[in-house]
């Protein structure tokens, strides 16, 4: 892989770290965490222009298992730079924290390294669509990227991310992640849509102790 291709592909590595659902594990293993949008039945919200009330959502299993992903992460970044060559490893500090009355993720990550990185995520789960939604902007490019999942009868979750390359060609990257257990998620992305192949990039997130650097800051 070019190295032209590098942010584009971490960009990408780094927005499906977002998407750490925790029905990799399954729920008897860790208590489940309150996700704190729990509306009454039938509760309304009014418009503030005085119009027709409409019902107040309600939060989900999928967005119970999201709130198990809240907290500080220290992250390993391996990117394969072509094939059978050593990875190119980086560090960095992630922390995930509740939106919304607990509908939705925020995920912040910082990079380390001769090319300092930032990147923004959120990530929820569409009723509608019946599947993990998520956007991603960071400090390496201007575009947003967009990325859609499921996760299967195992736990692992597959997802499709959209965004285009600095030449504004769009492009297309496949991702699993894995949830070991309440402190481990790994993620590999492979760029395009042939999973068979080895993955370009492959990121361990373990939940931090207290007192590591958060990426808030």
């Amino acid at each position: 892989m070019c190295s032209s291709r590098i942010p584009v592909a971490l960009s990408a590595a780094l927005f499906a770290g977002a998407f750490a659902f925790a029905s990799y594990a399954s729920a008897g293993d860790h208590p489940a965490a309150k996700a704190g949008s729990e509306h009454p039945a039938g509760k309304t919200a009014e418009h503030p222009g005085g119009g027709m009330d409409m019902p107040m959502p309600k939060s989900g299993p999928e967005h119970t298992h999201l709130m198990k992903c809240v907290g500080k992460w220290n992250a390993t970044v391996k990117m394969m730079m072509a094939p059978g060559s050593d990875p190119m490893v980086m560090q960095g500090v992630e922390d995930v924290t509740s939106i919304c009355n607990g509908m939705f993720i925020e995920t912040v990550h910082k990079g380390a390294g001769p090319m300092p990185f930032e990147g923004h995520g959120i990530t929820g789960y569409d009723q509608g669509k019946k599947k993990y939604t998520g956007v991603w902007v960071d400090s390496w490019g201007t575009g947003m990227m967009v990325s859609e999942g499921t996760s299967d009868a195992k736990g692992v979750m597959t997802c499709t991310a959209t965004m285009a390359d600095p030449t504004g060609k769009a492009k297309t990257c496949m991702m699993q992640e894995s949830m070991p257990d309440n402190n481990t998620r790994i993620m590999k992305m492979w760029e395009g849509t042939d999973m068979s192949v080895p993955p370009m990039m492959e990121i361990t997130y373990v939940r931090a102790m207290s007192g590591t650097e958060s990426a808030h800051k």
